[in-house]
């Protein structure tokens, strides 16, 4: 997972996420090894460890996407300036970024 950036930000940061591509292991008949889907989850946490926003569910296949947060929580009400963690699961990777958020 990249740095957020903006980051301090008043408004929205985002950050891009790698999501590795995996194969199916092969089957002896099988030509080509198939794809396998990768369960992405990021999500936005306080300082004192509570989720703030689920910003992306969902299964991909290698990629690199990009996630923006607008400084809401899940409710869509403003969250107050503070110190974040957005943090990005893809498969069995696991990353964490610091974000502070100055309204």
């Amino acid at each position: 997972m990249s740095n957020a950036a903006p980051n301090p930000f008043h408004n929205a940061t985002a950050v891009s996420v790698r999501v590795p591509l995996q194969f199916k292991p092969k089957d002896p008949q099988d030509q080509v090894s198939q794809p396998l889907a990768t369960n992405v989850v990021v999500t936005v946490y306080d300082a004192g460890g509570r989720r703030v926003k689920d910003l992306f569910r969902q299964e991909l296949y290698g990629q690199v996407m990009t996630v923006s947060w607008d400084g809401t929580n899940n409710d869509g009400q403003l969250a107050p300036s503070g110190i974040y963690f957005i943090r990005a699961q893809a498969g069995l990777l696991d990353a964490v970024r610091k974000v502070v958020l100055v309204r």
